[in-house]
């Protein structure tokens, strides 16, 4: 049996997140780590399968590492949404499209751009799902 460090920087991280990661070493359960956690913990000896994982299906690669005792892993988030800002810009110009024109065709054009930009939002962050936490052995 070997121990390990796991551990959650807050430096790697761009934002405060209060969520936790939940991290799986061969399909079990192992830790659940919040900003500035680090946890220890016995593994077997071996090759081992890690894997990250965040509410809404947000997750990191699976990784298989070699694990010496007393190895650091680092897992931290690295995605939050694509360019969230957009949504604020693009916002009042959907509204009023929608809401102030008295042309029909101008409105249902509002509309569908509206249903464009969530489509493609939502798109990009299934997209990218598995790229939502990196697991880097230090």
């Amino acid at each position: 049996m070997k121990t390990i460090l796991l551990t959650r920087p807050k430096e790697k991280e761009k934002f405060y997140d209060e969520s936790k990661i939940k991290v799986y070493l061969n399909g079990n359960l192992v830790a659940k780590l919040r900003q500035r956690d680090t946890k220890e913990i016995t593994v077997e000896a071996g090759v081992v399968e890690i894997v990250a994982k965040l509410p809404a299906f947000l997750l990191s690669t699976k990784a298989n590492l070699e694990l010496e005792e007393g190895s650091v892993l680092e897992i931290s988030r690295t995605k939050i949404l694509h360019n969230p800002l957009i949504v604020a810009i693009l916002a009042p110009l959907y509204g009023f499209l929608i809401f102030q024109s008295d042309v029909p065709w101008i409105r249902v054009a509002g509309i569908v751009m509206i249903a464009v930009s969530f489509g493609w939002f939502v798109y990009q962050d299934l997209k990218h799902k598995d790229k939502a936490i990196s697991i880097t052995k230090v």
